[in-house]
């Protein structure tokens, strides 16, 4: 292992010379070696607290279920919906990052989203770039690479950490996905960088293609394999990046936003201090769940196709310019029939306006914290409320919240 794990040119005859049959398999003993390497690096780096915001970076399948694609999207809002692997990552994202941009385009190339988006992207200054490109341009593999090599070097000159993600299988050019998945592991290893292996996710191990529950046409994956990435995803982060919730723990919490965000006592329909916007024939409860502080509030179907609304009006108005942080235990469970939409949503109070953190899915969401961090913009309005809303589903499917927390991080000095 020593001489393999030592520097090395990187061209694509010495990358293929070195590590074919070497890398066989993303569970074999050599790349596991690796991904332990490299991981244990970035613990090193990376064990500081405080807030972590990720620019999620790719092409088509990064773009998808994503509104507004196509261009460069910051927050404080951006609306992922249930086909969006990046959405799946941040709702299970366990405390630990938020989606602070969002560049990603169908059909680019690296090197055509190094000219689009490059600039943008680093005067965002966010915590850690996230890179999803590679599957366009295969045919001119060399010109891709070193777009994605310009691309780390302006990381790296802006002290902005790189999380390196292999490409999905194809149905075609199988090889040069090969050859550009093995480029990015050495390199991720040889700069210290993360490397998070998409393609072992996605792959059936039998054909080298994607496996059948999750593809929708060969390159592309489905809603059911986004949910199965982002969760993927999430399992490397965990292992690198340390929990920096500041979820509420006691109630008042002097920090927070929310009066009583443990909805440890239910009036009427709601908890206290919730508003009941509507649930038809569906129950309602506040109930004990492992690993969550206080009680989570809980919607259950009764019917099928009923719809659900609640919300929590927050107790201080929002102030522009001011940094907020928006966190939640959330839980999903689907049986039968799924939702048209479930989903949780900081709006204006009055209605309309600027939604400003939104989550919607249409699968079961495992037990996760939900983070989101923001910049409050100059507004009409900045009386807000966090408003969970579920649309249909079967019955006994299940719409959880606890531990409502939100923070002005300006005012906590934070």
């Amino acid at each position: 292992m020593s001489d393999f794990l030592g520097p090395k040119p990187l061209t694509a005859a010495s990358i293929d010379a070195a590590i074919t049959g070497k890398i066989t398999t993303p569970g074999s003993a050599t790349a596991t070696a690796l991904t332990a390497t490299y991981a244990s690096r970035a613990v090193a780096r990376e064990a500081r607290a405080g807030s972590r915001g990720f620019a999620f970076i790719g092409d088509s399948n990064t773009a998808s279920g994503v509104t507004g694609s196509s261009a460069l999207l910051l927050a404080p809002v951006i609306y992922f919906e249930n086909p969006s692997w990046v959405g799946w990552a941040v709702v299970t994202g366990a405390g630990r990052y938020h989606a602070a941009a969002h560049a990603a385009e169908p059909g680019i190339t690296p090197a055509g989203w190094v000219t689009k988006y490059l600039a943008g992207v680093i005067a965002a200054a966010p915590y850690a770039v996230v890179d999803a490109l590679g599957t366009n341009g295969l045919t001119t593999l060399a010109a891709q690479q070193a777009a994605l090599t310009t691309i780390y070097d302006a990381c790296d000159n802006a002290g902005i950490k790189v999380i390196v993600c292999s490409i999905p299988p194809k149905s075609t050019e199988g090889a040069e996905v090969a050859r550009m998945n093995r480029w990015k592991r050495v390199i991720a290893r040889n700069r210290g960088y993360l490397f998070v292996d998409n393609y072992a996710t996605l792959v059936d191990p039998a054909t080298g293609t994607m496996q059948a529950a999750y593809n929708s046409d060969g390159t592309h994956f489905n809603a059911v394999g986004a949910r199965a990435l982002g969760i993927a995803f999430n399992t490397a982060i965990n292992a690198v990046l340390p929990d920096v919730s500041m979820l509420a723990l006691a109630q008042p919490a002097p920090a927070d936003l929310v009066n009583k965000p443990l909805l440890l006592v239910k009036s009427g329909f709601v908890p206290e201090d919730w508003t009941s916007l509507g649930f038809g024939s569906a129950s309602t409860s506040v109930d004990t769940v492992a690993g969550v502080a206080g009680k989570m509030f809980t919607v259950t179907q009764t019917a099928e196709g009923v719809n659900t609304s609640s919300a929590i009006a927050l107790n201080a108005d929002l102030i522009p310019g001011r940094r907020y942080r928006v966190e939640y235990k959330y839980q999903l469970t689907v049986v039968g029939t799924a939702p048209t939409a479930a989903s949780v949503r900081l709006v204006v109070t009055t209605g309309g306006g600027t939604t400003l953190t939104s989550i919607n899915t249409q699968q079961s969401v495992p037990l996760s914290t939900v983070t989101h961090e923001f910049v409050c913009p100059t507004l009409p309005n900045y009386n807000y409320r966090l408003n969970m809303t579920m649309n249909g589903g079967g019955v006994g499917t299940k719409q959880q919240i606890g531990q409502v927390t939100i923070t002005d991080l300006t005012a906590a000095g934070l």
